[in-house]
């Protein structure tokens, strides 16, 4: 259950420390006027220095299970807001390797951009079981946030935009050609094909996938997953994905030294968005590994991301 389910638009539009702290006096003396505030605001409401942005938890219904999300909201800005929406990578969740898309939404919220970081169908705390991920069915739990977005009054759905992490980030591409309002994407050490998938592994970084051949299926930290899962990624035509999205303009992120995804990928990306219609922006991290685990490197891509989507995912009006 979200703020926005108990509180009008003006009230979410005052959602800054001093005016949740407000709201929340008025129903210590008289529970009728607002109803439940989450306790994620009531501590919010607490802190006695300079909040960068409002975060709300929430649910969204997603085929046959609950997907858990967290939204953050602008301080300095009046909704409804640009937004990002932004998807993790395999085995991942809404929180990112070294906090990134926490990071990364908090630096969106500077500049006036929210943002909705989600986890899918079995990862985090969203419900379902992960040995049945799939292509299918994680688009379709982006589909859902994404109808959610559209209809929630304090996100602009013609200001709208994905970013997405390793296998993530392949989703978003995917999920960009179904998205008719989308502005921007952005993606880091995102595969083309899927033969990384089914046989990297990167030491220290990235997905602890290994392909058992003699049952035809991938193990990720040893559990088995579905046959589903890599004979659809097997049918993904990545060329023709990225030219169907070629008006939409296209961040890419990679490490010099990724073991899973590797340069060939990067050049896949860039040979196809040669001739796109919108602006596309390549960023080489020569150090880098898959799952950028050096601090410094994490700061040059939330640094890019960031610029990335202040400058292209909001209209000109809002800068």
């Amino acid at each position: 259950m979200h703020l926005r389910s108990h509180l009008g638009l003006a009230d979410v539009r005052s959602l800054s420390c001093g005016g949740i702290a407000q709201l929340v006096e008025q129903r210590n003396h008289n529970p009728c006027v607002v109803g439940s505030i989450p306790t994620a605001a009531i501590l919010h409401s607490r802190r006695d220095f300079p909040v960068r942005d409002t975060r709300i938890p929430c649910i969204i219904p997603s085929e046959t299970s609950r997907l858990f999300a967290v939204y953050h909201l602008p301080v300095e800005q009046f909704l409804p807001a640009p937004v990002v929406v932004m998807c993790h990578g395999l085995g991942g969740d809404k929180v990112g390797r070294g906090r990134f898309l926490v990071l990364l939404s908090e630096l969106l919220a500077d500049h006036g951009i929210a943002s909705v970081r989600f986890d899918f169908q079995g990862c985090g705390d969203s419900e379902g079981d992960f040995s049945t991920i799939t292509t299918r069915r994680c688009l379709t739990d982006l589909q859902s946030v994404i109808d959610w977005v559209e209809g929630q009054k304090m996100f602009d759905p013609s200001q709208c935009s994905l970013f997405g992490r390793s296998f993530g980030g392949l989703i978003a591409i995917l999920g960009a050609s179904q998205w008719a309002h989308l502005r921007a994407i952005g993606v880091q050490a995102a595969p083309f094909h899927a033969v990384a998938l089914s046989a990297g592994r990167e030491q220290g970084a990235g997905p602890p996938l290994q392909f058992d051949a003699s049952k035809k299926v991938l193990l990720f930290d040893g559990e088995p997953l579905t046959p589903d899962f890599l004979e659809q990624l097997q049918t993904v035509d990545m060329a023709s994905v990225l030219q169907k999205i070629s008006h939409i303009p296209f961040l890419h992120i990679a490490g010099g030294r990724d073991t899973i995804i590797d340069n060939s990928h990067t050049d896949l990306y860039r040979q196809c968005r040669e001739r796109a219609e919108a602006p596309s922006h390549f960023v080489l991290l020569p150090e880098a590994d898959h799952g950028c685990s050096q601090y410094r490197d994490r700061q040059t891509a939330l640094k890019e991301s960031a610029e990335w989507f202040i400058s292209h995912g909001r209209l000109l009006h809002n800068a």
